[in-house]
């Protein structure tokens, strides 16, 4: 182990630094990031899309690139001929750092000037995408073989101009490998480091050996240690240990604000910090503590296990596994064929971010569409659907069964069940149990189609609904009942209401709004109530009665095929009681009480 590493380097620079690492972690991303493809100017994956290790900083190679950077901005030179004609090499060679054996050295500089104010920051995102725009400078900041970092930046009067001018210098010396990383605060909330954000004085243990953080929050602590590793960080008065999984090459540890962390390699929170966060593009696994734990994957194929307390486990892209624990957790596949396990404790899979709607099936323990494409679910009782058209199915362990928005199909199955619509039209089909179902905005519609029995449904109520499927259950916000194949009893509430019988001798009654009212197969009696009220006659109807029909204002919905010839022609007539009665194909009738003018009765009706 060496001594601790010295650090002097400004935010700008590290700002630099953190750029670099975030394309070698992820070099497509960023590509796609700057508009850039990767492999312009080269050959076909020449620069491959998975990540190269991140450079940990160093004193030395910096040192030579500042040396550089200022003597480029005094002589009004770009390029990597130096002072006395020295060429990188020369440079880092002079600052001590160990050039012999298998070492090897590389060179980016960049140049960015304006007549104005020059904002520096603007001006390093310039050369960065510059650098990454050149298909050499590209190929150095790739390299798979160097390990070590130093960038230098000058800043000042080039040729009547406002100048920055940046030099990287990547080496490896053949020596071990590196802790690395920054420490700081995201006080912008980007997720990333920025100027001003670095936190100096942060200090990182590991294997005996120790190293600070700059006043700009970079560190680097060289091990030679392989396998997993304890790191004990001070973050203030803050201790933070993880173990961390060595595998040859460096790993990046960014420490913010003393409660996250973001790592580059497989980690396991032991103590102090409760969130983190896997970098980069490769196959990596994070492991929580006793603690409320907040796991967000990379996009390779992560391996996220919660443990203990009340977890939120966020996979992020790829085929990843998320294990919740014991606690209650909330499980995120993100894209790709995940493999969700919510243990112990209530958990529940979050497809809010899908990019299209999902079919969850709790019962079968599978997903299709979405984010939910091949999908596994075990031991979870909750779903939280996407903001499109979904259908999610319960497991009869009292799923609570969420649709947000778009137009959602919620099946409860067994068990007593929650189903929330939330936005859209939604369908909710409680099965067997005593369920509460809340529509929220929409036109929300409860089923009990497959109810074994008889069900007696009032919109108006907010107590338990009776018979079947329906017993024990709450409804709230529900527009619209679809009854079963017996004898229901239906009611709607002051609001508009679709009601619907199917088969029995259903009671329906719309009550005050205009409602839309069809009895289906059976003798139906049927009230509209106040409003103006739709009645719907299907083939297959029976024969109905209307209690309270007005011409003037409901309207009569009949199919043609329910006609017997097809038009309105000889199916009216009066009745004993001197009701109007309209006689249908085969034999099935409506008989509307209270009316004997049979122009205003067949004025009011149109045929479907």
């Amino acid at each position: 182990m060496l001594p601790e590493h010295p650090m002097s380097i400004t935010a700008y620079e590290q700002f630099m630094i953190e750029l670099v690492n975030r394309a070698r972690l992820d070099p497509a991303g960023e590509a796609e990031l700057l508009g850039i493809e990767l492999n312009s100017g080269l050959s076909a994956r020449r620069i491959s899309p998975q990540s190269y290790q991140p450079l940990a900083v160093n004193d030395r190679l910096g040192a030579a690139a500042d040396t550089h950077s200022r003597w480029m901005l005094q002589t009004e030179t770009v390029g990597h001929r130096g002072a006395g004609g020295s060429n990188a090499g020369d440079r880092i060679g002079a600052t001590g750092y160990d050039l012999s054996g298998d070492a090897t050295w590389s060179e980016n500089v960049a140049f960015r000037a304006s007549s104005g104010r020059l904002d520096r920051i603007e001006a390093i995102l310039r050369q960065h995408g510059s650098l990454f725009d050149s298909s050499l400078h590209r190929l150095n900041m790739f390299k798979s073989e160097v390990a070590e970092i130093g960038v230098g930046q000058a800043v000042g009067n080039f040729a009547g101009y406002n100048a920055s001018l940046i030099t990287q210098n990547f080496a490896y010396s053949g020596r071990t490998h590196f802790l690395t990383g920054v420490a700081y605060a995201d006080r912008n909330g980007d997720d990333f480091y920025s100027v001003g954000e670095g936190r100096g004085g942060v200090s990182f243990t590991m294997q005996g050996g120790r190293t600070t953080s700059a006043a700009a929050g970079g560190y680097a602590l060289e091990t030679a240690a392989n396998g997993l590793q304890k790191v004990i960080a001070w973050y203030g008065n803050r201790k933070v240990v993880v173990d961390v999984r060595f595998r040859g090459e460096n790993v990046k540890l960014d420490i913010v604000g003393g409660r996250e962390i973001e790592v580059s390699a497989s980690a396991r929170l032991v103590r102090g910090v409760a969130h983190a966060e896997l970098l980069g593009v490769q196959n990596t696994n994070l492991t929580g503590n006793r603690q409320g734990n907040r796991l967000e994957g990379n996009d390779g194929k992560n391996m996220l296990f919660g443990r203990g307390g009340n977890d939120r486990l966020d996979g992020g892209e790829g085929n990843d596994t998320l294990m919740g624990g014991t606690g209650n957790d909330r499980l995120t596949g993100g894209v790709g064929r995940d493999k969700l396990v919510g243990h112990g404790g209530r958990d529940l899979v979050d497809y809010s971010d899908s990019s299209g709607g999902v079919i969850v099936d709790l019962a079968r323990g599978h997903g299709r569409g979405g984010d939910a494409q091949g999908d596994r679910l075990l031991s979870i009782e909750d779903v939280l659907g996407s903001g499109y058209a979904d259908r999610l199915v319960g497991n009869g362990r009292g799923n609570r069964l969420f649709g947000g928005e778009g137009d959602d199909t919620l099946d409860g199955g067994r068990g007593a069940d929650r189903l929330v619509g939330q936005g859209g039209d939604d369908l909710f089909i409680g099965g067997q149990g005593a369920d509460w179902m809340v529509g929220g905005g929409g036109f929300d519609r409860v089923s009990y189609a497959a109810s074994p029995y008889a069900v007696r449904v009032d919109l108006a109520s907010r107590g338990p609904q009776w018979g079947g499927q329906a017993a024990g259950d709450r409804l709230a916000g529900i527009e619209a009942v679809t009854g079963s194949q017996h004898s229901d009893v239906l009611a709607g509430d002051a609001q508009a209401n679709a009601l619907a019988g199917l088969a029995g001798n259903d009671r329906i009654d719309g009550r005050a709004g205009d409602d839309t009212i069809d009895g289906g197969a059976g003798d139906d009696l049927m009230t509209g109530g106040a409003g103006a009220d739709v009645f719907v006659f299907l083939p297959g109807s029976g024969s109905d009665r209307i209690t309270d029909f007005d011409p003037a204002v409901d309207r009569l919905q009949i199919a043609a095929a329910a006609l017997p010839a097809g038009d309105l022609s000889g199916i009216a007539s009066l009745g004993d009681g001197g009701e109007v009665v309209l006689t249908l194909a085969p034999g099935a009738q409506i008989v509307l009480h209270g009316q004997t003018d049979i122009n205003q009765v067949l004025a009011a009706i149109d045929i479907l």
